[in-house]
């Protein structure tokens, strides 16, 4: 990798990074409410932020590979964690308990999920240039959202299930709106899709 590839990688690694531990506090804070469970609703704001973790290794694997793409998902993995239990416990003020279990539910669906995520991005990347970020990131955020959210969720009653259904819309209207900014960076870069 170039000094400027390196540098391009470090610079989406740390964004990486800053986008799962605001996404790990923010899942915590509900957009809308619910009766049932005030605390995390049915929306929250954490499902704004993450689905840009997919566009961010997207780009690396366009940019600069698979390789990278796999390192940017583990070492974020393993700095996003253990920042995401310290910043849901002393920021969003969260019981430990509950702070532990979000960074560790978080953090093994985002690595399953990046890993999926790259592995079909490769797989489809010669064809046309919206379809592998698309597909991949459909396919993946799937994932994440199911493990996410059983993990973390799971045993605190049934309200979760929407919860997790409307994560996912959330991801495919992200997908969807990512792929123009994707477009943008990738003829910027390499000049061409």
């Amino acid at each position: 990798m170039n000094r400027i590839s390196a540098s391009l990688w470090l610079w989406l690694f740390w964004l990486m990074v800053a986008v799962i531990v605001v996404s790990n506090v923010a899942v915590t804070r509900a957009v809308f409410p619910a009766p049932e469970h005030p605390l995390h609703g049915y929306f929250n704001y954490g499902q704004l932020s993450f689905p840009l973790a997919f566009l961010i290794s997207d780009l690396v694997n366009r940019l600069l590979g698979a390789g990278p793409a796999r390192r940017l998902a583990a070492l974020a993995f393993l700095v996003a964690v253990p920042a995401s239990v310290f910043a849901s416990r002393f920021i969003g003020g969260e019981i430990w308990m509950l702070a532990l279990r979000i960074g560790l539910a978080s953090g093994l669906a985002f690595l399953f999920g990046q890993l999926l995520d790259i592995a079909i991005f490769q797989r489809l990347r010669a064809l046309s240039w919206w379809l592998a970020p698309l597909i991949s990131s459909l396919l993946a955020g799937l994932l994440d959202t199911w493990l996410f959210y059983s993990i973390a969720f799971a045993g605190s009653g049934d309200w979760w299930l929407v919860q997790a259904w409307i994560d996912y819309g959330v991801k495919v209207w992200v997908a969807l709106a990512a792929l123009l900014p994707f477009r943008m960076v990738v003829v910027q870069r390499l000049g061409r899709v």
